[in-house]
């Protein structure tokens, strides 16, 4: 069975207003809803979210098809085991990992609660973006370092895009000799956006500014604060 794309797109928030999430966790902050109202859609709500998330990436208009049930599977199956580990080391959760716990664990395909579709409809978003933040963490240190300001010379690993409440942003990571992680959070509507890309795509940046430590879902990095980026004479 397929789901073709219907008015604006394959999978509706709601008829007129478009959702712009900064975390995750924001979305619950985000939705006017009926706890208790049931929504049903021809198909598993999530394969139609990942065929959705898919036709914006290539920039097609394709139905429903194999690989978005398979990617769908994907993200339960990655989700459920992320939330069950955070668990197992006795971590809270907070209110969308909960309902995320118990969208997953209840086993909800095509029929779900209406509360539920925001984040049915940015899960494949998050989970691209979950999956890029792993790689970083296996490929780095991953150890805690202080807090410091100086200067220091960094590699260019990757930029990676989030949504925003406004706007949206791109965060670009580093690391230095020792693999330690470093990022630098610019709004897309930063005029210096392209430059700095362009400059990152050399290989290697020198940055002076305050970096500061910090760790989030286990992930040890340092956000650089008020960057300047220097030209070393040679």
């Amino acid at each position: 069975m397929s789901y073709q794309h219907q008015g604006a797109g394959l999978l509706q928030v709601t008829s007129n207003k478009v959702y712009n999430i900064a975390t995750i966790d924001d979305i619950f902050n985000e939705i006017e809803r009926d706890e208790d109202q049931m929504r049903k859609d021809p198909v598993d709500s999530l394969a139609i979210s990942c065929a959705n998330y898919r036709s914006k990436e290539f920039r097609t208009k394709d139905a429903v098809v194999q690989v978005d049930y398979d990617t769908a599977k994907e993200i339960r199956d990655y989700y459920s085991k992320k939330l069950m580990v955070r668990s197992l080391k006795g971590k809270p959760l907070s209110k969308f990992r909960q309902d995320l716990s118990d969208y997953i664990s209840k086993g909800y395909t095509n029929e779900y609660p209406e509360k539920y579709m925001g984040m049915i409809y940015k899960l494949p978003e998050f989970y691209y973006y979950d999956l890029e933040i792993d790689k970083l963490r296996i490929e780095s240190s991953n150890e805690k370092i202080d807090t410091s300001v100086g200067v220091k010379r960094l590699n260019f690993l990757t930029k990676l895009y989030r949504s925003a409440k406004s706007t949206g942003s791109y965060v670009f990571w580093f690391n230095d000799e020792n693999k330690n992680l470093y990022s630098i959070q610019i709004l897309k509507e930063n005029d210096l956006l392209e430059l700095f890309q362009s400059i990152c795509e050399f290989g290697t940046v020198t940055l002076s500014g305050k970096f500061l430590s910090l760790t989030k879902d286990d992930l040890n990095y340092c956000k650089i604060c008020n960057p300047r980026l220097l030209f070393l004479k040679h």
